[in-house]
């Protein structure tokens, strides 16, 4: 119970968090209205997509690379990734700009070597109505990839969401659930969607290493993982004292900028 309240405790500072970013993005944006949203966005579109950088995914006790996250990139002056996302979710699109930012990274990873799994980010909503199966076919010969599950929007129906992914996971795809231990919905979606990755949240792990409550959430969290089979990414590792406690407590990989910041592929060393 304890550990559930401390749970719940970080994911309304994080929330908070979330929310000042938000609206001082929305303040700065000037993202205009609805139809002048959607042409933005579709123009984008049509150029062939965001840009895309690779976060590499390391074994937590070697710090090998193991995979990347592909994570977009838009241009200046209308808010973060997030805001964009939102932006085509609230204009009807969203599905459209995730698929377009799915396609650029599978052009982009195909450079990257292989053997090294991909993780690609797609909307509840994104999974349910997009045969995402058949866009990765052709780039599975030499490559595993993962859906990375995000929070773009609410998922209303999670027994629709759970019947596509067992679709995609009998495609010899992986599924993962991200910000898992930042509050109750993370927990519910692992729950529900029973995912083969957990992704143990920024807001736990940042400090880790000198804050007992975190710690023993983490550790909660990652118990809970493999005792139902799935294997655990620690997100945002920034010190040498958080990697040590996430290869204490036992996770499989990490991801942070102690073990690479995103980079632009010409960047990434092969």
């Amino acid at each position: 119970m304890r550990t559930l309240i401390a749970l719940a405790d970080i994911e309304m500072y994080r929330n908070k968090s979330r929310l000042s970013e938000d609206d001082g993005s929305a303040r700065g944006s000037g993202t205009g209205t609805r139809a002048a949203i959607r042409t933005r966005i579709e123009t984008l579109i049509s150029r062939g997509g965001p840009d895309v950088v690779f976060q590499p995914i390391c074994d937590a006790a070697t710090t090998t690379v193991v995979g990347y996250e592909a994570l977009s990139r838009f241009p200046f002056g209308y808010g973060p990734p997030s805001m964009w996302f939102r932006d085509a979710t609230d204009a009807g699109i969203g599905p459209l700009l995730e698929v377009a930012a799915i396609d650029r990274a599978l052009a982009a990873s195909e450079s990257l070597p292989c053997g090294i799994f991909i993780s690609l980010n797609a909307s509840a909503d994104t999974i349910r109505s997009t045969d995402l199966a058949a866009v990765l076919r052709p780039f599975q010969k030499n490559r595993q990839f993962h859906i990375e599950i995000t929070e773009h929007e609410r998922v209303h129906d999670y027994r629709a969401v759970a019947r596509t992914i067992e679709s995609l996971r009998g495609a010899g795809i992986s599924i993962s659930v991200d910000d898992v231990g930042a509050g109750f919905a993370g927990l519910r979606q692992v729950v529900e969607l029973r995912p083969d990755t957990l992704k143990v949240d920024y807001a736990l792990v940042h400090g880790i290493d000198t804050d007992p409550i975190r710690r023993a959430a983490a550790a909660s969290v990652i118990g809970f993982a493999h005792e139902i089979g799935s294997t655990v990414i620690m997100e945002g590792v920034e010190t040498e004292a958080e990697l040590r406690v996430a290869v204490e407590l036992g996770a499989d990989m990490v991801q942070g900028f102690l073990t690479g910041r995103p980079l632009p592929l010409s960047d990434i060393s092969r």
